[in-house]
């Protein structure tokens, strides 16, 4: 068993479509037991936490983890 996995994309990600992103959760998420999660975000590209708006990304992997019962280190 692996801990949780939260794969995110960009709407705007031409670099990693959010096709294949989406992909790769179903992959994960069929062939385990483990959390797996995809969340998209609206009007990013691929460097989603560098460019302009990665405290909203931050801040909802936080929130995800917190909701999984995680504490932020």
């Amino acid at each position: 068993m692996r801990g949780p996995l939260l794969l995110g994309s960009g709407t705007e990600d031409h670099t990693v479509p959010r096709s294949v992103t989406a992909a790769v959760a179903k992959l994960y998420s069929d062939n385990t037991s483990s959390v797996t999660e995809f969340h998209e975000y609206e009007g990013k590209g691929h460097s989603l936490t560098m460019d302009s708006g990665w405290q909203d990304v931050a801040d909802d992997v936080l929130d995800w983890f917190a909701a999984k019962g995680y504490a932020a280190v």
